[in-house]
């Protein structure tokens, strides 16, 4: 790794952070203005943009990808490349129908939506596989609304919760939380021993701090993630911040406010 560890240090001279090759395979990370790079031993570059809320733009070689589209400013993308909307249920903090222009804007536009009944969408239900051109698509039963997706693409492997997730209340009963953990439990086995390049995993900020970590702890006892984004804080970036340090496990997780773009 010696002279690709002197090539990083000539291109990026603002900050390098090395991590064990055994542990985790990155190689290093490169800090600069508003954007991360983290470069990985396989090799290919995936830039991925948070944009807001549970909100997040990937960028392949040849596939843009949009998972739940609220709020955002997306970057300036190719026409020729295609474009592949993702959206896990139909609330509205998931769900803008402004990603409706795109289809008419841009040639090589797919939809895949669960929840929604709209003309020219490719209508997706729990617990199935799809395959919409080359990308695999398997879904997952919500804890909540809709699906959560698990989609393989140009070799990587992403996952998005949608509204999958521990929900716990102050005011659950104790029987009510069995169930939800049962709930969560059983879909977030189904990624277990899949090598997920990045999720996108819920954090929210209404729930009480030991029930709010308690999913996303979960999720990273049983799947095998690289890269964790947290997400669904809105503009409770304060409380986000906080509670990553107190994550268990936490050395995986990506804090998405200091950041708008990352490339993995």
């Amino acid at each position: 790794h010696r002279p690709f560890s002197l090539l990083a240090n000539q291109l990026f001279p603002c900050g390098i952070l090395f991590f064990p090759h055994q542990a985790r395979q990155v190689i290093f990370i490169a800090f600069f203005s508003n954007s991360v790079m983290i470069l990985i031993e396989r090799g290919g570059l995936m830039k991925i943009h948070y944009l807001y809320h549970s909100g997040f733009f990937i960028e392949q070689e040849h596939h843009y990808l949009l998972f739940d589209y609220y709020q955002g400013t997306l970057p300036l993308l190719d026409k020729e490349k295609p474009l592949y909307i993702f959206i896990s249920h139909a609330h509205y903090d998931h769900y803008n129908p402004a990603v409706l222009s795109l289809a008419s804007y841009y040639p090589k536009c797919r939809i895949i939506a669960a929840d929604l009944h709209e003309e020219g969408f490719l209508e997706v239900r729990p617990d199935e596989r799809y395959i919409v051109d080359d990308i695999e698509i398997q879904t997952l039963n919500s804890t909540d609304e809709g699906v959560a997706f698990l989609i393989k693409s140009e070799g990587s492997y992403l996952y998005h919760a949608g509204d999958l997730h521990l929900w716990y209340w102050e005011e659950d009963t104790k029987q009510q939380r069995r169930e939800m953990y049962e709930r969560y439990r059983n879909e977030v086995e189904k990624l277990k021993g899949i090598p997920i390049d990045a999720a996108f995993v819920v954090l929210d900020s209404r729930q009480e701090e030991k029930d709010a970590l308690a999913g996303i702890e979960l999720f990273n006892e049983i799947a095998d993630a690289k890269h964790v984004f947290v997400m669904h804080f809105s503009d409770d970036e304060d409380k986000m911040e906080e509670r990553l340090l107190k994550i268990k496990n936490n050395r995986n997780i990506i804090n998405t406010r200091r950041n708008t773009c990352y490339e993995i």
